[in-house]
């Protein structure tokens, strides 16, 4: 059967888009409480203050999470116990919520949405590096048919693809990951073999993103 191939065009929207959360909880005998701001865009890498708002006083101790995780992670982003968020370094999810969470035995108190942008020169950067993907790809010596990763792909979703429709001389193209807006650059390399097709691909970043076929941890 021939292999058809897909020529992928990229939308770089890179605002991740939630729905929104209940903010405020009322817990036997304590006084309402809410989080402040009770939604928020935030950069990525750059930080911004969550406060505990209550009707007077209260007595619960909390803690803060990231997406249902205590102090965050790299990929949601962290908090710190006086509630400083710091976003992660790229968009990485569609659904972030900021919680007050009850010490005691975990239950949320109260949420707050975030909506991750991407730092404004990173995007212009990602944007310079795609449109000059193609014409760096034939200096590689890749024919003029390339798969492309869309924004809504991961690497193994892209790897898969590749082995269903690339032909001889197809490259793969993966999305731009460096945070340096300062550092345009084109990698070459092979990522080894996948049902009998060779994977070469181009990236913006040295590192190894695909090793022996499969995509490599973090991306």
């Amino acid at each position: 059967m021939a292999k058809g191939l897909r020529i992928a065009a990229f939308n770089f929207a890179l605002f991740a888009v939630i729905s929104s959360v209940s903010n405020a909880y009322c817990a036997p005998g304590e006084n309402a409480i809410s989080i402040a701001p009770a939604s928020v865009t935030v950069v990525t890498r750059q930080a911004q203050q969550f406060k505990v708002v209550a009707d007077g006083s209260y007595s619960l101790q909390l803690k803060w999470s990231v997406s249902g995780v205590l102090g965050g992670n790299a990929q949601v982003g962290t908090i710190s116990s006086s509630g400083l968020y710091t976003a992660p370094s790229a968009v990485s999810s569609s659904s972030i919520v900021v919680s007050a969470v009850e010490a005691a035995d975990g239950r949320v108190v109260a949420s707050a949405p975030v909506t991750l942008a991407e730092d404004p020169a990173v995007e212009q950067a990602h944007e310079e590096w795609l449109a000059g993907a193609a014409r760096a790809a034939a200096e590689f010596g890749c024919g003029p048919d390339l798969i492309q990763q869309l924004p809504t792909e991961s690497v193994t979703d892209v790897i898969h693809l590749f082995a269903l429709t690339a032909t001889k001389g197809t490259c793969l193209v993966l999305l731009p990951v460096s945070t340096e807006p300062g550092s345009i650059r084109y990698s070459f390399a092979s990522g080894g073999d996948v049902d009998g097709t060779e994977i070469h691909y181009l990236s913006d970043v040295g590192q190894m993103r695909i090793r022996n076929g499969v995509a490599v941890a973090g991306n």
